[in-house]
This record gives C-alpha cells, structure tokens and sequence, in this order.
C-alpha cells in the first residue's frame, strides 16, 4: 500500500484494503505529563507508531490516533515510593509540581468515545478491530478489555487489545513512564521533540517524585535506596534501543492479530 494511515487514504484505497484484509487498527492515549523531557502525547504517538509497524506485517489499516484516556488515584504504597505522603491523592502521574496536568477524563466518557469508534468499525464492515492502548492506567486498560468482550460477544467484530510495551524471550517487559522506550521513540519520530537537557546532569540523582520517570517497580511500591528509576534514559535511550524496542512490540502485536484473523 501507498501508506496504511486512514486519514492518507483515498476513500478508493481504504474499501481495496479492507476487501483484502479487513483489519483496523485503533491507537489511543491521553495527553499526559511525562516530565520536562518529553511531550504530553507519548503514549498515543508511540502506540500509533507500533501499529503502523504492526499493520506492515498484518495488512489492514490504522486510524488517527485518539488523545484520550482516563486514570485513577495511586495506591498509598506508590505515592510514598515517589517521596510524597501516602495520604496524598494522586491522580495518574500529576505531581503536586507539575505546572500543567494531564487530559484524563472520566472513565465513562473514555468508554463512550472507544464505543463510538467500534460502532463506525462494525458498521463498515471490518473483521477485526485492534485497539492499541499505549497507556498502562488501570481503569483505561478494563475499560477497553471489557469493551473488546462484550463487542466481540455481540457482534460480528473481533476485538483485541494490545498494549505496545514489549515482552522478551524471557517474559520480561521491558517499561518505564517517560524513561528509555520513550525518550527512544521520540530520538526516531522527532528528535527536536526530546531535551534531554530537562534532566539532572549524569551522574546526579533522578528522583522519581521530582522528575516522573517512574519504573514498574516504583510502581509497585518498591523504590531504589535514592528514590531513582532503575531504567534511566540518560545513559539507556538511544535510536538503536527505540527500533529494537518497537519493533519487538510490533511484532508480537502483528502476531496477535494474524492469529485472531
């Protein structure tokens, strides 16, 4: 194909692909604070991103991303990993310093807005739908899975959910909010769009609380002795690193959808 962006495609083009291969691709993620370093609309871009490596292989077509999403309020044990009190209620990765918050909005509206799209895909005509979360809050990922069942179960659409962060050999994923993927996605995409210079020099500290580079375990409640990300992209963050990640994500998100088809 001449490219399998939708909003590229001419109305000719899009009914050819979905006769030969009736697979759409739906990337989404809120526009969200990833630190100084890095713009708020990582998560659509980078699920985008592995969709379209994805469809590469799979065939079909992948939407406009949609910069939506929702979150919800960390658990204690979190918020005290980050430096701050346990009582305190954090919303997502809005920190008491950021000058500007997240666009999250409520988990009904975000439900409505996956349902509009998948009521379009399902009248159109398409066999499966892929939905590419490239945001890991709790209440986004069980609204689109439960959305994918109960579609899947009521209608004649085959629905998945994928979320583009890679699994290795070994079943380890490999993620960190705003740490090396997606420093790397942006040294590929658009460089001017990363500063790197935001951050502490190397070999300074890089508090997860100060800077939200915040990894699965500080996630989990479990912080490094300083309060710094295990992963961090100042040393870790490369084209090299960002192609090899991305590219293992789209693999095996292509593979998921092969096999459903």
């Amino acid at each position: 194909m001449r490219t399998r962006r939708f909003e590229l495609l001419r109305p000719r083009e899009i009914v050819a692909e979905r006769d030969s291969c009736p697979i759409i691709y739906l990337p989404v993620g809120p526009l969200e604070w990833h630190g100084w370093h890095l713009p708020l609309g990582t998560d659509a871009v980078w699920a985008h991103e592995v969709a379209l490596r994805a469809s590469a292989t799979s065939g079909g077509v992948v939407l406009p991303p949609l910069y939506w999403g929702c979150d919800e309020p960390l658990k204690p044990d979190t918020v005290a990993a980050l430096g701050l009190q346990r009582d305190e209620r954090i919303v997502g990765l809005d920190l008491p310093g950021n000058p500007l918050t997240s666009h999250y909005c409520l988990v009904e509206v975000f439900g409505l807005l996956i349902r509009e799209r998948l009521d379009w895909i399902a009248a159109n005509g398409y066999r499966i739908a892929v939905i590419v979360n490239g945001h890991g809050g709790g209440n986004q990922v069980r609204t689109t899975g439960r959305l994918a069942a109960e579609y899947t179960r009521t209608t004649g659409l085959t629905v998945l959910c994928g979320w583009p962060s890679p699994v290795d050999e070994h079943g380890k994923l490999h993620w960190t909010h705003a740490g090396s993927e997606e420093v790397s996605l942006w040294m590929i995409l658009s460089p001017e769009s990363v500063d790197l210079s935001e951050l502490p020099e190397e070999g300074q500290p890089l508090h997860c609380g100060e800077h939200t580079i915040v990894d699965l375990e500080t996630f989990s409640g479990k912080p490094t002795p300083d309060g710094s990300p295990r992963d961090d992209p100042r040393t870790g963050a490369s084209v090299e690193y960002g192609e090899r990640q991305m590219n293992l994500a789209a693999r095996q998100l292509a593979d998921m959808v092969t096999a459903a088809l």
